[in-house]
């Protein structure tokens, strides 16, 4: 039983009568609390001492959807083939810069302090999307500094970690709040300081203390990663996480939100301190939370790796005990090296679903959809948040199923109950599908990713909502959104090498014509709806995919 429910059960007894007996059991659960975190973290710092070993890091993967055509045909075009395939999409070169490569031989800690630029003018290798064993265990020189730090020996204790002043300016000192929760007296009587942070234009404060905010001493090498990880679990951070976590529920912050709000906050508490100290906070705090994140540390670099089960494209990834970890970098080839085991508490890894987006202040920018159905002219002012579609653009470019599960922040929300509801609510099911298909068709105007962006990036519903242009894969996203809240209907994307579409299921008053191509999952028929196809009703098929049989992408919700 943790601490704060035992208390809160205790606290529905009679005061007077247990006020004794709560003291009792309240020092009793917290030597019994603190024990337990201390065995599992000294166990946690034996894995760090312990030879770390090479991880090969695979290449980034590519979305599998590519080679669209540059011009969409129209459905009264009535071409008499598909049209040509496009030219092989050209490689773009990496945002930042060309990627590290890989070492020419297994390196030892020393390497780092020796030479931390000597792999940089290598070329990386082409490595496939495999799980790859782990490298040969590398000699370690750096037991003789780290003998003492054993937790689980009697080690000496670690000197006071330097002030976060010296990193960046702190907020005005508070004092700690009256009643601390229970279990944290000690610690929160240290949190002297506080982070201001707004997050996607949400104010938020949490408290920390100097000893929470530990500098990395020396180059990265499992000894001084090691004693960051220590003077860590040996501060304050309880409180700190508590504050955090509570953010993340006001907030309604997925697995993706979380990481990115610990990201902020750590580069806020260490400021223009060097990357490796934010890195590494982070690390601990996502532990401490938890997820199955890692570190590892390459020259003079200490890279996160973050445990994701969905794929992430354009990222490199490397994969530990049949698990798929992702770096947040551009590009970086060959090895990092990286401790063996795990701590116990840290087993999760974060789910990419958003399906219900963050709680934002509820600003809006407008923009007009102007479309003809049947004849009548139609111009809808349609709202989204931009703090919503700034926080989906730090979203990295993930599955197709991620975004054809995802829902839109409440301002766009009300805007179509207010705009595209009426529109359909009394029509037939097909003619109310086909006004969706009709808006979702000239939402935006068509442009491929690699002439719009630089490069392939799938976008959220709200995304679009917010840009001038779209390609396929988009537009099937929307108009899944739409068909799912709208209509109450279920949907699955299609998927073929160089398209993308919808597909929509049959029943309530919706029937298959013997004219409509049509798939069958899970023993349901779905119809064919392409956004894309301008001018196309349900159940028409773009030229573009005639005779070839498209991938299923299910949508949970």
């Amino acid at each position: 039983m943790s601490i704060a429910v035992g208390s809160a059960l205790l606290s529905a007894l009679p005061a007077a009568a247990q006020k004794k007996g709560y003291e009792e059991w309240l020092r009793q659960q917290q030597q019994e609390y603190k024990q337990f975190l201390n065995e599992q973290d000294k166990a946690f710092l034996t894995f760090l001492k312990k030879e770390w070993t090479s991880v090969r890091v695979d290449t980034t993967a590519a979305s599998s959807v590519d080679n669209k055509p540059r011009q969409i045909p129209r459905a009264d075009d009535t071409p008499t083939k598909a049209p040509p395939a496009e030219e092989p999409p050209r490689n773009e070169p990496p945002r930042n810069g060309p990627p590290l490569p890989p070492p020419d031989r297994p390196f030892a800690e020393e390497d780092s302090a020796a030479d931390p630029e000597r792999f940089r003018d290598q070329k990386p290798p082409s490595e496939p999307d495999s799980f790859p064993q782990n490298g040969e265990e590398q000699p370690d020189d750096m037991e003789e500094a780290t003998a003492q730090l054993d937790a689980a020996t009697g080690e000496q204790p670690l000197p006071e970690p330097p002030s976060a002043s010296q990193e960046t300016p702190p907020s005005e000192p508070t004092p700690p709040p009256e009643n601390p929760p229970p279990g944290e007296e000690a610690e929160t009587a240290t949190l002297n300081r506080e982070a201001s942070l707004s997050f996607f234009g949400v104010s938020t404060t949490v408290p920390y203390g100097a000893a929470s905010v530990p500098s990395l001493e020396g180059a990265p090498s499992k000894s001084s990663i090691r004693r960051f990880w220590k003077t860590m679990g040996k501060g304050p951070y309880r409180p700190t996480l508590g504050a955090v976590q509570k953010q993340r529920e006001e907030l309604g912050l997925s697995d993706w939100g979380y990481y990115l709000y610990l990201k902020d906050l750590g580069a806020r508490l260490y400021g223009d301190a060097s990357s490796n100290e934010r890195v590494l906070w982070t690390w601990f705090m996502l532990m401490k939370s938890g997820y199955a994140a890692r570190v590892g540390y390459r020259g003079s670099e200490v890279f996160l790796m973050l445990p994701v089960d969905q794929k992430i494209f354009g990222r490199p990834q490397m994969h530990i005990d049949g698990q798929r970890y992702y770096l947040m970098v551009e590009s970086i080839g060959g090895s990092l090296r990286t401790y063996k085991e795990q701590h116990a508490e840290a087993d999760g890894v974060l789910r990419l679903d958003e399906s219900s987006l963050p709680v934002f202040e509820a600003t809006s920018k407008r923009r007009t959809v102007a479309f003809t159905f049947q004849d009548e002219r139609h111009e809808l002012e349609i709202a989204y948040n931009p703090a919503t579609v700034d926080y989906l653009q730090a979203y990295p470019n993930v599955e197709l199923e991620v975004l054809f599960g995802a829902g839109v922040s409440s301002t766009a929300r009300t805007a179509f109950e207010k705009t595209l509801q009426p529109l359909v609510v009394d029509r037939p099911p097909r003619e109310a599908l086909n006004l969706l298909l009709t808006f979702a068709q000239f939402a935006t105007d068509y442009k491929r990713d690699q002439e719009h962006f630089g490069e392939e990036r799938y976008l959220f519903p709200e995304e679009s909502l917010a840009s001038d242009y779209s390609d396929c894969e988009d537009r099937a996203v929307l108009l899944a959104y739409l068909t799912r809240t709208l209509l109450g209907r279920k949907v699955v994307g299609l998927q073929w090498p160089n398209h993308v579409a919808l597909a929509v299921r049959t029943g309530s008053g919706l029937r298959a014509t013997s004219e409509d191509p049509t798939v069958t999952v899970d023993g349901d028929t779905y119809i064919y709806a392409d956004p894309t196809y301008i001018g196309s009703d349900l159940g028409m098929k773009m030229p573009l995919v005639e005779g070839q049989t498209p991938e299923i992408i299910t949508v949970k919700r």
